[in-house]
């Protein structure tokens, strides 16, 4: 409950604007797309987030620019240099790693409070990327942001400066959930590659399959962690999916949140903010009752209801 009232009291005050990147250079083309063998098991266990990042990390004309493959091996380091070791070169390409830090004991150069490295040099796509999810949430959407923000690394992008409404800034890492317009259009600028090839139509079409794609891969996800019926999921789905669109265009407004919140909890934005506040002041009642209404609502206990909240909305 405490993550739930953070956030959505820092939702309350964040707006974002947009600068430059700090650019580290491009990746020799020839070496795309970056190549990341993952240990079975977590690639299985992310593979939404996985396939988020590789539809959205893609040049102007649609090229790859990332994949990530499933691999029976799993190993161990101690520090990220000594995970060089790793990387094969095949066929004129680097098959990089993607690890994660899951005791004290691996990469002990990861700082406790960092959420990823990645650690390599871009012009040659030679590095590793890091998660840290030792004694931190791994949730896949924790998962899928730190890939995103991570791999902007490995393509070239540095941090910009901290207004900055993208992906590569740390302050808004936590509550993005995609590439924003700010980070698409550096990112075609620095990886156009040539469009005359590419119909219009054709383009309209991949926008069209990547877009329903990824509405299945939300609603899979939905239906698995929050024990929605088969047509609750449906209906929450496109409502939680309509907000993150809205999110990677514009800021989403009262009327938005009043939408979503009616939909999906039974009662309107303003009745959640007066309940928080509440419940920070030492008063839980309201919350609580907001919170086994929407339980009710949804025919879902109040513990999906807060992970719902947590996750997708506050």
């Amino acid at each position: 409950m405490k993550r739930i009232i953070l956030t959505f009291c820092t939702l309350l005050m964040i707006v974002g604007c947009g600068s430059g990147y700090v650019d580290k250079g491009n990746v020799d083309r020839s070496k795309l797309p970056l190549i990341y063998k993952v240990s079975r098991d977590k690639y299985e266990r992310y593979k939404v987030s996985f396939d988020h990042v590789e539809r959205v990390y893609k040049s102007k004309s649609g090229v790859d620019l990332v994949k990530f493959i499933p691999d029976d091996e799993n190993p161990k380091f101690a520090n990220m240099r000594d995970a060089f070791s790793s990387i094969n070169y095949v066929d004129g390409k680097y098959h990089n790693r993607v690890f994660f830090k899951e005791s004290a004991s691996e990469f002990t150069d990861i700082a406790n409070d960092k959420g990823g490295y990645y650690y390599g040099n871009v012009q040659s796509g030679y590095g590793n990327i890091f998660v840290n999810i030792h004694d931190r949430a791994s949730s896949y959407n924790r998962v899928k942001k730190i890939m995103l923000h991570e791999v902007g690394h490995a393509v070239g992008f540095g941090h910009p400066p901290s207004g900055s409404f993208s992906v590569m800034n740390s302050n808004w890492l936590p509550f993005l959930p995609t590439l924003t317009r700010f980070d698409r259009r550096n990112l075609h600028k620095k990886y156009p590659f040539s469009m005359n090839s590419v119909a219009e139509k054709d383009l309209e079409s991949i926008g069209a399959t990547n877009e329903m794609e990824q509405f299945e891969n939300m609603k899979a996800v939905v239906a698995e962690r929050f024990g929605l019926s088969q047509q609750r999921t449906e209906e929450v789905s496109r409502i939680l999916f309509s907000l993150e669109k809205i999110k990677t265009k514009r800021a989403i407004s009262k009327n938005d949140w009043d939408m979503a919140t009616k939909k999906v909890f039974g009662f309107d934005y303003d009745s959640g903010k007066k309940a928080l506040e509440k419940h920070i002041q030492g008063s839980s009642e309201s919350l609580d009752k907001l919170v086994d209404h929407a339980a009710e609502l949804n025919d879902v206990t109040p513990e999906h209801i807060k992970e719902i909240l947590s996750e997708y909305l506050l």
